[in-house]
């Protein structure tokens, strides 16, 4: 065979590949395209499928879009969508991401592009993609989203894609914007389905959500976060009159909502108002301030707005009016509907009293009470028990008038006098026991002894692991509990014994950093931490203290120990910046006036910052 021939060979196996490799592309579902890797990613080829999925012909496109791709890309997901590949180009040779593109009927089309970047002979960059139709599968999905972000009954947003898109705009919140936070609360609203009914409730709610939406902008955020409260984020609001205004305009529209089976009954709401960035920067702190408001409008008669203000009393009430509350069996429990998810207005009153409550101490004897006469109890108590497990001792208690205290007797009792306790509750926790004399002998004269009837025991768990329980106790008879009551129960119990874990855990880890403190200050080394870049101490232990008073708490190292305006050359920290775990160098301190070996290590810190540990002896 003469070159000629070879040659000719070679070039038919080369139109046969060709066509080969066409056949593959012209059939691959959805779209296959070739591109420059620029912003205006330059088409060099596409194949029939994108042309039948986009529905343009090739002239059209080099007509309309000079052949870019990126002109066809829809304007608003462009940016977004090249940060996206840059992100992703950053770390591999392959890209993939969803966006929408203009079609030929002028329609918007979902399109999950999967593709590589290719490097040329010549040093450029192409982009072999693949492109498929999502459009319905994606659309689905939003509406899926969509529903999801909204209640059920208004159509608003509900109270998590209300705290989401708040959280959203305090992130990219820029320098000068502002804007206020409502929390509208319909007055008297347990009395409205009370009298009228709840379906009637029902239509005041989704009357009063679409009287929001009529008053606010489209760029507003509005949602049902509660049984009958709402919330609504004003974005761009630059003066408090402002916001007042708008208040005044919700009073008055709520003002006139009517229905014709309550054509009778006056609506009213109130308005707590917390202002941005001016009472908070977290949704967590502007919730909370516009909480406080409301509570203080409906203290002042209802039917008003309050514009926060830190003289304002927290959303509590005081240890009188709960005690008063207390020693009522009949009063009526104001829930904190902002919570929107307690079943029992009895429960959302505990959850109220912990997460308000400053000292978990005093809140839990006050719970212990409220709950014991609202079920008409005769003892109220919690058990916890020891870090292994082998007895349990009872730390609150409250009785009924007439009944004996136990606590004192009840102190480290041995599980092993007790049997398997444990074993007497279900799989939802809860231990009922209707007649003590059904209990085990010894179990039995225990409780006997106390004088109890009956009781019930909800468990206290913590990662699966029982940790104690809450007791209900009945002296006078036999009780049968309803199981609506022992839900009740069950579900305080468990709040209390969630809030209760959480400090004992607190405590322990305060006196394991007493103990720490206590391990370094007794060190004769100068042991101190020291932000990177910044140099800044985090900490410093006794013996550094005292030899140098200048080492406090946010000072720069340098300065502190060495009399020096820039880091030392020889720090060992320098290094260990370059990738080092553990390094050590010998210095001079102008303040100590003596060598010392330097040891520096990184180091984990609060905030996730980047400390590290510095140790130093003296070499003199």
């Amino acid at each position: 065979m003469n070159l000629h021939e070879l040659v000719e060979q070679k070039s038919l196996e080369l139109k046969e590949k060709t066509k080969d490799m066409n056949a593959l592309i012209q059939n691959i579902p959805g779209g296959v395209m070739c591109c420059e890797y620029t912003r205006e990613l330059k088409l060099l080829f596409i194949s029939d499928g994108f042309l039948k999925m986009t529905g343009y012909t090739r002239k059209e496109i080099a007509e309309r879009f000079q052949n870019e791709f990126s002109r066809m890309i829809y304007p608003e997901d462009l940016e977004k969508t090249w940060d996206k590949v840059e992100k992703q180009l950053a770390h591999r040779d392959q890209k993939e991401i969803e966006y929408r593109i203009i079609c030929r009927d002028g329609k918007l089309l979902y399109v999950h592009d999967k593709g590589q970047v290719v490097n040329r002979e010549d040093g450029s960059q192409v982009f072999y993609c693949i492109l498929t139709d999502i459009d319905h599968m994606k659309k689905e999905s939003l509406k899926l989203r969509e529903q999801a972000q909204r209640d059920a009954l208004t159509g608003l947003y509900n109270k998590i894609t209300v705290q989401n898109l708040t959280e959203e705009k305090l992130l990219h919140m820029q320098e000068g914007e502002q804007g206020a936070f409502f929390i509208i609360d319909i007055d008297n609203f347990k009395q409205i389905n009370d009298v009228f009914g709840h379906l009637n409730g029902d239509v005041m709610l989704a009357e009063a959500g679409r009287s929001l939406k009529k008053l606010v902008r489209s760029n507003d955020i509005v949602g049902r976060v509660g049984g009958d409260e709402f919330a609504v984020l004003l974005w761009g609001i630059q003066k408090t009159e402002d916001a007042e205004k708008k208040a005044k305009a919700i009073l008055d529209a709520f003002g006139k909502l009517m229905n014709k089976e309550m054509d009778k009954q006056q609506i009213s709401c109130s308005i707590g108002i917390a202002r941005i960035p001016g009472d908070g920067r977290t949704f967590q702190d502007i919730f909370k301030n516009a909480d406080v408001a409301l509570y203080y409008a409906k203290k002042k008669g209802k039917n008003r707005y309050a514009v926060y203000d830190k003289g304002m009393p927290p959303q509590s009430l005081t240890a009188a009016e709960l005690k008063s509350f207390a020693a009522s069996g009949e009063k009526e429990i104001e829930s904190d509907k902002n919570l929107g998810v307690l079943p029992y207005q009895l429960a959302e009153y505990v959850f109220h009293i912990l997460y308000n409550g400053d000292n978990l101490e005093e809140s839990i004897p006050l719970i212990l009470e409220i709950v014991g006469r609202q079920m008409d109890v005769s003892r109220v108590y919690i058990f916890e028990d020891s870090e292994d497990g082998t007895y349990c001792t009872n730390t609150f208690e409250w009785c009924s008038e007439g009944i004996a205290p136990q606590k004192e007797f009840l102190q480290k009792v041995p599980y092993a006098v007790l049997g398997d306790y444990y074993d007497n509750f279900d799989e939802y926790g809860i231990y009922y026991c209707r007649n003590i004399r059904e209990m085990t002998k010894e179990q039995f004269e225990i409780l006997d002894a106390q004088g109890i009837k009956s009781m019930l025991h909800c468990l206290i768990r913590d990662g699966g692991k029982n940790r104690g329980y809450v007791g209900f106790d009945e002296c006078r008879e036999n009780r049968f509990w309803p199981q609506a009551q022992i839900k009740t129960l069950a579900l305080i119990s468990e709040m209390v014994g969630t809030f209760l874990l959480k400090k004992r855990a607190q405590d322990r880890k305060e006196q394991l950093l007493d103990s720490l403190h206590m391990i370094l200050d007794n060190q004769e080394e100068w042991i101190y931490a020291v932000e990177r870049n910044t140099y800044k101490i985090q900490y410093a232990n006794l013996a550094t203290r005292e030899a140098v008073r200048e080492a406090a708490e946010g000072s720069i190292c340098y300065k502190a120990f060495y009399c020096r305006d820039t880091p030392c050359e020889y720090c060992p920290s320098l290094r260990l910046k370059r990738g080092g775990k553990k390094v050590s160098g010998v210095l001079y301190s102008e303040v100590l006036g003596k060598k010392v070996m330097a040891t520096a290590a990184a180091i984990p810190w609060l905030d996730q910052k980047e400390v590290f540990l510095m140790s130093c002896r003296d070499m003199s």
